[in-house]
């Protein structure tokens, strides 16, 4: 009896092997990033000791699992900082 790898059956990709053969770069889907200086946002880091998380975390529950960036965002909106 033979193997049971089945690879030697399945079709070759044919847009892979075109593509090799013409030496074009592959296609990329979406819009192209932005340059630096046409961003809106920046990121900031914040460190939480791991009672402050475990606290974050338990109010993004409450609120309906809101994401934690989302949270402190709103957070800060409210106390007025942003």
């Amino acid at each position: 009896m033979g193997t049971t790898d089945l690879s030697e059956l399945k079709p070759a990709d044919n847009k892979q092997v075109l593509r090799k053969q013409m030496n074009k770069p592959e296609k990329r889907l979406g819009r192209k990033p932005k340059q630096p200086e046409e961003r809106q946002t920046e990121k900031v880091t914040i460190n939480f000791t791991i009672v402050e998380k475990e606290k974050l975390l338990a109010l993004s529950q409450e609120k309906g699992n809101l994401p934690l960036t989302i949270l402190i965002r709103n957070i800060l909106k409210e106390h007025g900082a942003i």
